[in-house]
């Protein structure tokens, strides 16, 4: 076996024995403060329900839920806005100062990190906390990459609304049908573009599913004793005709919004709000949205006239992010999934059956296109390169009940 130890040692862990020098040179990450604040829902909701008769149910409510104090994760060591570029495109002249190499302050101060040269970039000193090394984290998303100074804000929030309208029909014996519809909205503020700004980004949720349905029904087929057709049948008839049920349900969701981690140059002349995605849909010339052409119109995320996507003024780096990190209608694939059932009773003895089930999980063999590439550098961007569900499942079982 190999040596886990090569050295022959542990690093032994300083602990509180470096005082305010601890993490001198490097990433700190998230800081947990010491006080932290209890996030709070405030939610009420006012519904109503008719019974119309003849086993038909009709409900109808309206949801509201906000929530209060919740963390977010901020990054502290960023660049301050002042000496990042307000341009739309990429600004060399700004990262050519920025990156230029000026004599170091923690010269031989830092012993064994990447700080304690003859000189340093001014981006570095130009932080909050110089004396720590910048982390990967761009302010895109809050909660992605390195964090070189962190903490946990409780200053966030969200907002919930749903309007829900419920119908359901009782048939005698065991046949039910239900179907519902949601229609939801919901809001948050818990990232920040600039996290040197401090302002927390109003965004369309990620979770967001502005569009619900579901339908699902047991029928009994009416064939065999007992039955409006077959009632007087034998039983070696009853036994192959008889008893017979299915089920089906069927449900339909909007997909999520998709979430930009990155700062991503886009056309100033238009709206990224008013771009809409269309995976799953149908592409221009034939074939799928998603898998044969981007799953949204790409154009506007490179430069006119540019070379598209080797074009380097749309690589950003230090610019102010105006790109929202979701927008409203780029979203995943819809969800269609559909299950159904089939049903077979044999009556074995008195007070006991015995049933055999047939059952198809995503009988259409629905395929939900996921994960998109989102990158605008890259050939792929716009196609779909998974799948999020499980292909269809055909099950086979049996039940006895007395």
């Amino acid at each position: 076996m190999s040596n886990p130890i090569p050295n022959g040692t542990l690093v032994q862990p300083p602990g509180s024995s470096l005082g305010a020098a601890a993490g001198l040179g490097l990433t700190l990450g998230t800081i947990i403060p010491s006080h932290r604040e209890t996030p709070y829902y405030t939610r009420w909701q006012l519904g109503a329900q008719r019974d119309i008769g003849a086993g038909w149910k009709v409900e109808g409510y309206y949801l509201d839920s906000h929530g209060q104090h919740l963390p977010v994760s901020r990054e502290l060591n960023g660049l301050p806005t002042q000496y990042l570029s307000t341009s739309r495109i990429r600004d060399t002249v700004n990262e050519a100062f920025l990156s230029q190499s000026v004599p170091n302050p923690f010269q031989g101060l830092l012993p064994g990190t990447t700080l304690n040269g003859a000189t340093i970039t001014r981006a570095q000193l130009l932080r909050p906390y110089p004396q720590f090394l910048v982390g990967a984290n761009n302010g895109a998303v809050s909660n992605t990459g390195t964090i070189s100074v962190g903490t946990e804000e409780y200053r966030g929030s969200d907002h919930y609304q749903a309007g829900t309208i419920l119908i359901e029909k009782r048939f005698t014996g065991h046949s039910s049908l239900v179907a519902s519809y949601t229609r939801s909205h919901e809001t948050d503020r818990l990232n920040f573009l600039n996290p040197a700004d401090g302002i927390l980004e109003n965004r369309i949720s990620p979770n967001d599913r502005p569009n619900r349905a579901t339908l699902g029904a047991i029928v009994d087929l009416p064939f065999g004793r007992g039955q409006k057709w077959g009632s007087g049948w034998n039983s070696l008839t009853d036994a192959v005709l008889g008893g017979w049920s299915v089920s089906g349900a069927y449900q339909y969701q909007s997909g999520f919004p998709l979430q930009w981690n990155t700062n991503i140059y886009y056309d100033p002349a238009r709206d990224p709000r008013d771009l809409h995605s269309n995976i799953g849909g149908t592409c221009s010339g034939g074939g799928k949205a998603g898998l044969d052409c981007p799953g949204w119109d790409t154009s506007g995320f490179y430069v006119a006239g540019g070379t598209g996507r080797t074009d380097t003024r749309i690589q950003l780096a230090n610019n102010v992010r105006y790109f929202p990190s979701t927008l409203p209608h780029v979203r995943t694939a819809n969800l269609n999934l559909l299950d159904f059932g089939l049903y077979k009773t044999f009556a074995i003895a008195r007070g006991t059956n015995l049933q055999i089930r047939i059952e198809a999980i995503n009988a259409l063999n629905y395929t939900v296109l996921w994960n998109p590439d989102q990158n605008p550098r890259n050939s792929t961007f716009g196609i779909v390169n998974q799948d999020r569900n499980n292909p269809r499942d055909i099950q086979l079982g049996a039940r006895v009940t007395f």
